[in-house]
């Protein structure tokens, strides 16, 4: 019959201090260091042996949890909802763009027009007005007179220096004081 190679230490201890049949004397030094020693490496082996098989059942667990956040991303993705993904904002019609894009420029040419009355001459770019200024203006001087340009709903929009502010503007103001009450 096979011994197993390794016993619990209660199994140990007992089959040490049990008298042997026809052997009444403790074991030898060297019997007993070799015992002390099997003893302490079964301490020290026995639990790594117990946790060896948590890694393998770790595994599994972090296959199917990553397996379930892929699916739901994935699930989130395909049907965008709005509550994460909320719907684009609607597009101004082109009437609208165009007020918006004249009162823009009629704004900047007050801001260029305070800033010669402050300095005496027309800033070289309009970064110099130290006031914000919508993106996509273009400014240009010629001489003692400025352009200002932008592009709305495919019109490109001009307002020069010399132009009347109130024939420029049109009904701007007033189409898009309609769109906010609507």
């Amino acid at each position: 019959m096979a011994r197993p190679l390794w016993r619990t230490e209660a199994a140990v201890a007992e089959q040490s201090s049990a008298p042997k049949s026809g052997d009444a004397a403790e074991p030898s030094v060297e019997k007993r260091a070799l015992i002390d020693a099997y003893e302490n490496a079964l301490r020290h082996t026995a639990p790594a042996v117990e946790d060896s098989g948590a890694p393998g059942r770790r595994l599994p667990t972090a296959l199917m949890l990553g397996l379930l956040v892929a699916a739901a991303g994935t699930l989130v993705l395909v049907n965008r909802p709005a509550w994460i993904f909320p719907p684009p904002p609607l597009a101004e019609a082109p009437a609208l763009q165009q007020a918006s894009t004249r009162v823009a420029l009629f704004v900047a040419a007050r801001h260029v027009a305070q800033y010669r009355t402050r300095t005496g001459h027309l800033p070289a770019s309009l970064h110099e007005l130290n006031a914000t200024v919508p993106w996509g203006i273009m400014y240009a001087v010629v001489d003692t007179a400025f352009t200002l340009t932008m592009s709305a709903a495919g019109a490109t929009i001009v307002l020069h220096s010399g132009d009347s502010m109130s024939k420029f503007l049109g009904g701007s103001y007033r189409a898009l004081r309609e769109r906010r009450a609507h």
